[in-house]
Parts: C-alpha cells; sequence; structure tokens
C-alpha cells in the first residue's frame, strides 16, 4: 500500500510539475580572451595575492663614487682605444701599437695578421674570450 502511494505521489510530481532547462553557453573569464573586462582587476589582484615572488631591495647594491670613476675611466679607455683601431684601419691618421693592453677586468691583445687587425679581448672576471678581426681596407 505505501509503495503505491509513493508511486502515486511520483507521477503526480511528474505531471504537474513543469521542467525548465536552458542550453549551456560557455564565456572566458579573462578579458585577455574575450571575457567580460570587468573581471580584469579581479583576476590580477587574485593572481597578486597569490604570488610567492617578493621583490628583495639590495642596498649594498649602490656603488661608491670611487667606483663609478673607475668604471666610467674604463669605459672612455675602451673606446678610444676602440675609436683608434676604426681609425687605423680605415685610412685616418691614428695608430694603435700592437702588444697587450689591461684596461679595467679586460685584457686586450691587439696583433696584425696576414687579413687584417686580430683582436682578442679576454674577460678575467668571467674567464669569457672575443676575437675581432678587423680586415684591411
Amino acid at each position: 500500500m505505501n509503495t503505491l502511494k509513493l508511486l502515486v505521489f511520483g507521477i503526480a510530481c511528474l505531471l504537474f510539475s513543469n521542467a525548465y532547462a536552458q542550453d549551456f553557453t560557455f564565456t572566458f573569464t579573462n578579458p585577455s580572451f574575450g571575457g567580460n573586462a570587468m573581471n580584469g582587476s579581479y583576476l590580477l589582484q587574485s593572481a597578486q595575492a597569490q604570488s610567492e615572488y617578493k621583490e628583495k631591495i639590495d642596498l649594498s647594491s649602490e656603488n661608491s663614487q670611487l667606483e663609478d670613476f673607475a668604471t666610467n675611466l674604463n669605459n672612455q679607455i675602451l673606446y678610444r682605444l676602440a675609436d683608434a683601431i676604426v681609425q687605423q684601419q680605415f685610412g685616418l691618421n691614428s695608430s694603435v701599437k700592437d702588444g697587450d693592453y689591461q684596461v679595467g677586468k679586460y685584457k686586450i691583445n691587439i696583433g696584425r695578421g696576414s687579413n687584417g687587425v686580430n683582436i682578442t679581448i679576454f674577460d678575467t672576471s668571467n674567464s669569457n674570450q672575443t676575437i675581432i678581426q678587423v680586415p684591411y681596407y
């Protein structure tokens, strides 16, 4: 008897209830991919809150005036040396003597070869070496 009542109640619920349904539609959340532009600030704040990256400020990296002066002087010497090599190779009235030069952390070797001037630059801080060949003009 109870099962009959339960069965009748279930059928009645199905007959007298309206079923509402709609199609699923997909939309992007991220505005970069066409989602709602109002989500942009929320997504950015969420990403920043979850980020584990913290900017470290290193105050010891500030150079003293003496270090700045030495760096500036080395840069100017390197510029003048490069300028003299270019002027010599392209016919202007400057000459660079062959030999070894020590400029800051760089050892520079200048020598003449059959094809042009060979310049070897050796960085003593990290043992990198660069070889430049300036052809005769």
